[in-house]
């Protein structure tokens, strides 16, 4: 093994990659232990590392927006230089990032081997298959490489008393009593082919009210407010809309206490899982071996097979006919056979 002293971690851009890159960051601190260790990843995954008891610092850095321009990576690579980091793990695969850090003076550079950026690393990594195996093995995959031992792949969710309190009060606000037993919905996703229709989201939470008396809760990003409008006024029954109104350690929060979760495959489906909440996760273009959920909570996946590859990287899909396979039916005989084991 390497010795290393100040250890920088080059993160992932979205939030569901920076869960399922906690393994990595735990990995790093449990082979060093005494070693300074911070991650560099945008502001959007800022709530996801915070508190985190393996970093030290967590450095902000967004290729498209606040550092799109020269002069600011310039900025970023003097920013590096007082850091005097002397080891930088390279998890994603970018000639950019390789590039800021060996002007940064950088001496231990290690990432996956990649023609474009390999004359900027010195510990290249045998690139493993992408799109053949789980992210937060792909990922692991690197420390591996370098020589370094593995002691755990689940990732989890850091939440305090506090952060707790702030959720039970923005559902208060929202109209739910303490007592009143709820169930989260998260119809959105960052894409349009991700999404399960909006009727059947409508269709299973009026079953979970009618069959087990469980209130609906619909949570979204703010992009997805519109979305979770529509919803509301789609329905004949009371449904809480937080689309927009809640942060990431919030929606952590009011995950943690939900009956059970559901979701396209999204990061708050894994941030569901990584707080031990029961999920049923809704798959059509994307793959559960690729980014199927790895935290501590009980799942099911959804997906069925319309006879597309695996996964499908196909935007502009003109029927999104793998996510409309998935039935109402399909996600109630799950809920009814997960509330059926809950009872004595």
């Amino acid at each position: 093994m390497f010795d290393a002293q100040r250890i920088l971690i080059f993160d992932a851009n979205w939030l569901g990659d920076a869960v399922m890159s906690l393994p990595f960051i735990h990995n790093v601190r449990k082979n060093f232990p005494r070693a300074f260790i911070a991650v560099a990843l945008p502001q959007r995954c800022r709530e996801i590392m915070e508190g985190c008891p393996d970093l030290n610092e967590i450095i902000f850095f967004d290729e498209r927006l606040t550092h799109r321009t020269i002069l600011k990576k310039i900025h970023f690579v003097i920013m590096l230089r007082r850091c005097k980091f002397d080891t930088v793990f390279l998890i994603h695969r970018s000639a950019t990032r390789a590039l800021l850090c060996f002007l940064a003076g950088i001496k231990k550079r290690i990432g996956y081997s990649r023609k474009k950026s390999n004359w900027l690393l010195n510990y290249r990594i045998a690139a493993l298959p992408r799109y053949k195996m789980h992210l937060v093995d792909y990922y692991l995959g690197l420390l591996e490489g370098a020589g370094l031992k593995i002691f755990s792949r689940r990732y989890n969710f850091f939440l305090n008393d506090a952060q707790r309190l702030q959720a039970k009060e923005k559902l208060k606000v929202a109209g739910l009593n303490d007592k009143t037993a709820y169930v989260v919905f998260h119809p959105g996703a960052n894409e349009a082919i991700r999404r399960w229709p909006e009727d059947n989201f409508v269709a299973v939470m009026r079953y979970v009210f009618n069959t087990y008396g469980l209130q609906a809760v619909v949570t979204g990003s703010p992009a997805d407010a519109a979305l979770g409008k529509t919803i509301i006024q789609s329905a004949d029954f009371k449904i809480i809309n937080l689309c927009g109104q809640t942060s990431l350690k919030e929606l952590a929060a009011i995950l943690e206490k939900a009956v059970f979760f559901v979701s396209g495959d999204t990061g708050a489906m894994h941030i569901a899982c990584a707080v031990g909440t029961f999920t049923i996760a809704l798959f059509g273009t994307a793959s559960p071996v690729i980014t199927g959920p790895r935290g501590d909570g009980k799942f099911i996946i959804l997906q069925k097979d319309v006879g597309c590859s695996i996964p499908c990287f196909k935007l502009d899909c003109p029927d999104n006919r793998c996510m409309k396979a998935i039935t109402v039916l399909d996600v109630t005989a799950q809920i009814d056979n997960f509330m059926q084991s809950k009872r004595p």
